[in-house]
C-alpha cells in the first residue's frame, strides 16, 4: 500500500508539472470552530457528578439529561480530555476543631485538630482542609468570594460562638491548588472570614480555566464565649464575582 501510494504522487507531480489548471470559483478551504459563553460553576466536595462540566458523559452531553442507560447520572464523574489532576485533587470535606471542655478559648487548627486519631479527635472525624472545583466558562475573568455565617451550637440561632473566626489558609505544600488550563490565582496568604462582613475574595480564576483548590482552617475563639453544650458549627457561601 505504501508503494502505490507514493507512485500515485509521482504521477499526480508529473502531470502538474506539465499541464496548466484553472480552478473555477473560490479555491481556499476553511476550518471553523466556534464558542460560547457559559457559566462560572462551583463544585464543593459533596456535588462531584456530571453537571460539574455541564454534560452528562453517560450519553455523551446535552446538559445532563437523566439518561435511562445510567443509573443515576450524578454518578458519572466530571470529565474532559488532561483533567487528571483537576479531578483527583483531594477537596476533603467539613473542617473539624476538635472536641473540648467548656470555656476553652484559642485558636484551633483543622489541619491538626481534623487529623483522625488526635486525642482532641475521639470520634476520629476526618475535617483536615475543605476545598472547591471551579469552571470559568466563560470570556471574563470571575472572583470567587467566600463568606461564614454564624457558630450556631446545635441548630439553635439563639446560641452561638459570639466573636468566633475563621482563617482559611492554603493546605498542601506547594499551595494546595491545580489547574488544568491557564493558572488562576489562588490565594496563598491567609483569608480571615468574621460572620456578618462582606465576602472576601479567594480565587481569581482566567476565562477559560478549570481550578482545584483546597485550605484548612484555624478557628479564633474568644475567652468566655464558649459557654453552651454540643456542636458549634456554620457554614461556608461561595459565590461568583464576574469582572466586566
Amino acid at each position: 500500500m505504501k508503494r502505490r501510494i507514493a507512485a500515485l504522487t509521482l504521477i499526480l507531480i508529473m502531470l502538474l508539472g506539465a499541464t496548466t489548471l484553472t480552478a473555477a470559483g473560490n479555491t481556499n478551504t476553511d476550518g471553523s470552530i466556534e464558542y460560547k459563553d457559559g457559566t462560572v460553576i462551583i463544585i464543593p466536595p459533596d456535588e462531584d457528578c456530571c453537571p460539574c462540566f455541564g454534560d452528562d458523559p453517560c450519553d455523551g452531553g446535552s446538559e445532563c439529561p437523566h439518561d435511562p442507560k445510567c443509573e443515576d447520572p450524578c454518578q458519572c464523574p466530571c470529565h474532559e480530555p488532561g483533567a487528571g489532576d483537576f479531578m483527583n485533587f483531594d477537596l476533603g470535606g467539613d473542617l473539624y476543631f476538635g472536641e473540648w471542655t467548656i470555656g476553652r478559648s484559642g485558636q484551633f487548627d483543622s489541619a491538626v485538630y481534623g487529623e483522625p486519631g488526635h486525642p482532641n479527635n475521639p470520634r476520629n472525624i476526618s475535617g483536615t482542609h475543605t476545598g472547591i472545583r471551579i469552571l470559568n466558562q466563560t470570556s471574563q475573568p470571575a472572583n470567587i468570594q467566600l463568606s461564614i455565617s454564624e457558630f450556631i451550637f446545635n441548630d439553635n440561632p439563639a446560641t452561638i460562638l459570639a466573636g468566633a473566626e475563621l482563617e482559611l489558609e492554603s493546605f498542601g505544600t506547594p499551595p494546595g491548588w491545580v489547574a488544568t488550563n491557564q493558572l488562576g490565582t489562588a490565594s496563598k496568604t491567609p483569608v480571615t472570614l468574621v460572620p456578618g462582613e462582606a465576602p472576601s475574595t479567594i480565587i481569581t480564576t482566567s476565562p477559560g480555566s478549570a481550578i482545584a483548590a483546597a485550605w484548612s482552617g484555624i478557628l479564633d475563639v474568644l475567652p468566655g464565649t464558649a459557654i453552651y453544650t454540643g456542636k458549634a458549627q456554620a457554614e461556608l457561601f461561595w459565590t461568583v464575582l464576574v469582572i466586566p
